[in-house]
């Protein structure tokens, strides 16, 4: 394992939850272990790969509306919090 690059790539993600609305970013890594969370991502699209952007957050409710596949979602904070993105 060539633990240089996975820390330079690490420095370049970032939560998904940590952007601020209008960012676009690319799904690299998924950080979550519980099963279901990780069933929860692949159905709703949030998969390595996949280009989010952040629309809208609403601290009230602690929820993130994303763009993701040409559709609006809403997500978690807390859930947002396990998707490690490399912003665009």
């Amino acid at each position: 394992v060539d633990t240089d690059f996975e820390q330079a790539e690490n420095r370049e993600l970032a939560p998904l939850a940590d952007l601020g609305p209008g960012t676009r970013a690319e799904i690299v890594r998924l950080a979550e272990h519980d099963g279901e969370l990780l069933h929860w991502f692949y159905d709703q699209g949030f998969v390595p790969g996949t280009e989010v952007e952040v629309r809208e957050i609403q601290p009230a409710t602690e929820q993130l509306t994303v763009r993701l596949n040409g559709d609006e979602r809403t997500i978690a904070e807390k859930a947002a919090a396990g998707l490690f993105v490399r912003p665009a």
